[in-house]
């Protein structure tokens, strides 16, 4: 949860099964998308639209998240029925306490009043819901958008690391070197690139 943040975009992934949220709300639930899942590097990737991209937002209470779907926000919907719907306004019912264990697998449970508050994954009908026990556990991907790395020469000048991310760094590092004055950055020699972040 620490590596959690508002406007961050999440995948909500099945922990035993290659399937996420999908874009698809049911009735009562949401169905499952088929995702390629690499344990290894610890992503998830699909094809097309019909995998659910969640952002977070800071839920009713403090400490709480919120699952936005662009549209609305998920919510538990019931206490005797097994409901995953999704509500425009945000509530306690849509506003989340989220643990992360140490091995991936995510608790997310509503904080309303709804008892049937726990998200989970329903692999025998195929489908994303909440309940009050049982079922599969779930894992939270976030989605990273595709970045760059940016490598400095300096010319003789102080090493500076590589930038890696999505945004340039503001302000761009500058190195030094004595007796000279730094005056820019350049994408190759003679070529000043004004750089505007």
């Amino acid at each position: 949860v620490d590596n959690l943040a508002a406007d961050d975009e999440v995948v909500i992934v099945a922990n035993s099964a290659n399937y996420a949220l999908s874009t698809t709300q049911n009735g009562n639930n949401r169905g499952q998308a088929s995702v390629t899942k690499d344990n290894t590097t610890k992503t998830v990737t699909w094809t097309g639209n019909s995998v659910q991209v969640l952002t977070l937002e800071d839920g009713k209470t403090s400490g709480t998240w919120a699952f936005y779907t662009g549209s609305g926000y998920l919510y538990a919907a019931s206490s005797s029925k097994n409901y995953l719907r999704t509500e425009t306004t945000l509530s306690a019912n849509s506003s989340w306490n989220i643990t992360i264990a140490s091995t991936g697998v995510a608790t997310i449970k509503a904080t309303g009043t709804n008892t049937n508050n726990w998200l989970r994954h329903n692999s025998s009908s195929s489908i994303f819901s909440c309940y009050s026990s049982g079922q599969g556990d779930v894992c939270i991907y976030k989605k990273v958008s595709a970045g760059y790395t940016i490598t400095y020469n300096t010319n003789g000048g102080t090493a500076i690391d590589p930038t890696t991310g999505t945004k340039l760094p503001n302000p761009l590092p500058t190195p030094t070197k004595t007796g000279y004055t730094f005056k820019g950055w350049y994408t190759s020699s003679g070529i000043r690139v004004e750089v505007n972040t």
